[in-house]
């Protein structure tokens, strides 16, 4: 207890025997502390002062500066810096200490801070090497415009003057030559008190005037580009640019060059793979001067990649969206054909073994487990809206129209009868038919009608099926050319008008009605990709659209090919950017299902107009 005691008093004694000057220094009402700040960060180099014509100070690098000199309520404190703007408060005197804190906005500038008002050249102005680049600087919040200090400084050719302005507010520095190319000029200009205002101005001297990029629109995983027509006289090209960054420098690449000055639109076919792109058109003159435009920002220009395998594929029957289903990631989705992005995702039981989608009622998707569980998902948010337990094992199905579905049905179970057709009201089999096979079903579209191909018999058989409005089976047959012609139950499509079937590797074609009549092969096919239901065919176009790989190159090589329907044979080919699965149709495009090529895990939506 005496320690404490003993202390306290000479904390006491200390303080009492400190002189009248350095208590002064401690509560100086005469003395104002400053902290000057720009995000909460201490700015070194801040000008702060009351009056300029009293006494400017700077900050040091704690962004502290002191003010010394009588003071009071009514007086304003004020802070600039070029880079951050300025601040400003009034004294306040707190047990005689003056301590202010500001902030730094680049909003904020000083009533009597010099500002320079650039009158001519205008900013990214365009002068002809034959012309002259005179100033008219306009020195504002000062009362001659003499007493300003001027520099001027450009990034190709350095400091081009450095002075005062005349008394009218002229600067003529044309008698420096300037190089060819686009200048950016730092202008400084410093009062009598030594605070500082700067510009940054960009002139153009012997390149082309900028333009303007109107557009840079992501369309079915391409990019459309539009922008003004230049209006130069030594116009020789537009150069398109792409780049990974918004200053246009970051992965700097030419796409395209457009030497027709008339032709202000362009389409990039082949976009990068990335979350983001920006987009640029440089304007070039003979002297291989250039201009360069705004940058315009794309966001996943091929659209969202999918982190899915598919094992089936089908249009939405509003042709706005793509269903897609992942076996061994028991996964749904969609994909919305117009965004280009995943609409839903839904978990499916895991021993799904096939879908199929409604084109002509509601659009509902159709799912069947192995024990022949039938589950019905909205195609709006694949929400299920229904299921039944049919319990009998099942290979395949396909929705009839009218809640009816045909399920192929284990065979050795109902030998001879493996096609059912069940309501899906009340789960009871209206009819049976087929024969003890494995059979894969298309729906004839507008008909009450459908096709199946054999999946494990050798040689494989096609069957011909029409129903009544009931689901009861009408007409069950099978081709009387069974073993003639190959047949593959992997690749297999209808046209979308319903005359055709097409099957195999070879592009074999049968006429889509009760005969199942042979019609050709398609002629100089190469060999046709044998993996996948890889054909789409648009009978009103006589065309169709089928993946063909190269005997030497395979895999490596695929292409999206085009066929003559009338005539059987390739009339073109298109390098696509992945390594295409499926091919659907909408009314306007051909849809490709493509695995990514950089990760054949995940898939990319392609998309080439019909014409």
């Amino acid at each position: 207890m005496k320690c404490k005691i003993l202390l306290i008093s000479l904390c006491f004694l200390s303080l009492f025997s400190c002189t009248k000057d350095e208590l002064r220094t401690l509560h100086d009402p005469d003395r104002i502390y400053v902290n000057v700040s720009y995000n909460n960060e201490p700015i070194e180099g801040a000008y702060v002062f009351v009056e300029p014509e009293k006494e400017v100070v700077t900050t040091n690098n704690l962004g502290i500066a002191v003010l010394n000199g009588s003071f009071d309520l009514a007086d304003t404190v004020y802070a600039y810096n070029p880079l951050y703007g300025g601040a400003q408060a009034k004294v306040e005197k707190n047990d005689g200490t003056n301590y202010l804190n500001l902030q730094l906005r680049s909003s904020v500038l000083p009533d009597n801070v010099p500002v320079v008002q650039v009158v001519e050249p205008k900013d990214c102005d365009v002068f002809l090497p034959s012309e002259t680049v005179s100033f008219n600087i306009d020195g504002t919040n000062v009362e001659n415009n003499q007493d300003l200090k001027i520099s001027i400084t450009s990034s190709i050719d350095g400091v081009l003057f450095e002075g005062t302005l005349s008394e009218e507010g002229m600067l003529d520095i044309s008698e420096n030559d300037l190089s060819l190319g686009l200048h950016t000029l730092q202008i400084n200009v410093t009062n009598t008190n030594g605070i500082k205002y700067s510009k940054v101005l960009r002139i153009q001297y012997g390149t082309p005037e900028k333009i303007q990029l109107l557009k840079a629109e992501r369309r079915y995983g391409c990019v459309a580009l539009s922008w003004e027509p230049s209006l130069s006289d030594d116009f020789k090209s537009y150069d398109i640019y792409i780049s990974s960054d918004s200053q246009g420098e970051i992965g700097l690449k030419r796409i395209a060059q457009i030497e027709d000055r008339n032709c202000i639109t362009y389409t990039d076919l082949f976009p990068p793979f990335k979350d983001e792109v920006y987009y640029s058109v440089r304007v070039r003159n003979y002297l291989e001067l250039y201009s360069i435009s705004n940058l315009i920002k794309v966001e996943q220009p091929n659209g969202e990649i999918i982190d899915l395998v598919p094992d089936d594929a089908f249009v939405t029957k509003n042709q706005k969206g793509l269903i897609l289903w992942g076996k061994n990631e028991g996964k749904l989705l969609k994909y919305d054909l117009e965004e280009l992005t995943i609409e839903f995702e839904k978990d499916l039981p895991s021993d799904i073994v096939a879908i199929d989608v409604d084109q002509e009622e509601d659009g509902n998707i159709y799912a069947v487990d192995g024990v022949g569980k039938i589950y019905v998902y909205s195609s709006q948010d694949l929400s299920l809206l229904k299921e039944i337990s049919y319990n009998l094992s099942t290979f395949d199905i396909m929705y009839m129209g009218n809640d009816k579905v045909m399920l192929n049905s284990n065979y050795y179970s109902v030998w001879g009868e493996s096609s059912h057709v069940v309501d899906l009201t009340n789960g009871n089999v209206v009819s049976k038919t087929g024969e003890n096979s494995k059979l894969e079903f298309r729906k004839i579209p507008g008909e009450n009608a459908a096709i199946s191909i054999t999946t494990n018999l050798m040689p494989a058989g096609m069957a011909y099926y029409e129903w009544d409005d009931d689901g009861e089976i009408t007409i069950s047959k099978n081709d009387s050319q069974h073993g003639s012609y190959p047949l593959s139950s992997e690749i297999f499509a209808i046209s979308d008008l319903g005359s055709y079937c097409i099957t195999h590797y070879n592009g074999v074609i049968y006429a889509a009605d009760d005969k199942m009549t042979y019609l050709g092969e398609l002629k100089d096919y190469g060999n046709l990709y044998y993996n996948y239901g890889s054909y789409c065919i648009k009978e009103a176009k006589d065309a169709i659209y089928g993946i063909t790989y190269g005997y030497e190159t395979g895999y490596d090589d695929i292409k999206l090919v085009k066929y003559s329907l009338s005539k059987m044979i390739q009339e073109e080919e298109y390098t696509m950017k992945g390594r295409p699965q499926y091919v659907l149709s909408t009314k306007d495009n051909i849809v490709i299902v493509s695995l990514f090529p950089e990760n054949y895990r995940q898939v990319l939506v392609e998309f080439k107009e019909i014409k």
